[in-house]
Order: C-alpha cells, then sequence, then structure tokens
C-alpha cells in the first residue's frame, strides 16, 4: 500500500510501526512484510541483523515469494545521524 494512499488512521498505523523497528533494531538490517486488513497494519520481521553478509544470509533461508515481497532497510544506530542530500535550487 503507498503511502499517498492513506487515510489518517492508516498513516497512523505506519508510523507505529515505522518507530517500532526504529526502537527494536537499531543499527541493523531489517526485512518485513506489511499486512494490512482495513486500517490495521501488522508488520512481520523477516529478518534482522547487525551486518550485510549475516542478514543476507539469513534472507537466503526465507522463502522467496516472501523475500521477494519484503521491504528492507538499515536502522539507523543510536549514535548515527540519518544522512540527506543536499538540496538544490
Amino acid at each position: 500500500m503507498r503511502s499517498s494512499r492513506l487515510n489518517p488512521v492508516q498513516g497512523a498505523a505506519l508510523v507505529r510501526e515505522t518507530e517500532r523497528i526504529e526502537t527494536t533494531y537499531p543499527g541493523e538490517y531489517v526485512a518485513f512484510i506489511d499486512t494490512w486488513n482495513g486500517d490495521e497494519l501488522t508488520r512481520r520481521v523477516l529478518a534482522h541483523a547487525p551486518d550485510c553478509e549475516t542478514f543476507y544470509a539469513l534472507m537466503a533461508a526465507v522463502d522467496p515469494e516472501l523475500a521477494s515481497r519484503a521491504g528492507m532497510t538499515r536502522v539507523p544506530g543510536p549514535n548515527e545521524s540519518v544522512w540527506l542530500p543536499a538540496q538544490t535550487a
């Protein structure tokens, strides 16, 4: 589900699940599946690891159909800043 099509309740659910991933897995690579049931979001973590090698080894064991639908991210660690590109005029 694309965020531009979320109603306010769904948007809040997405924010809650994103914050849960950020607080539970700081400094880790995370793969997850989002499942929507109306306004309710269930985010299922498929794999998480602090380094790429371990993460991809774990993902290799995930069902290929699930892996193809997974969202993947690296959560910044507690002492890391989020890099944003400079805006150009």
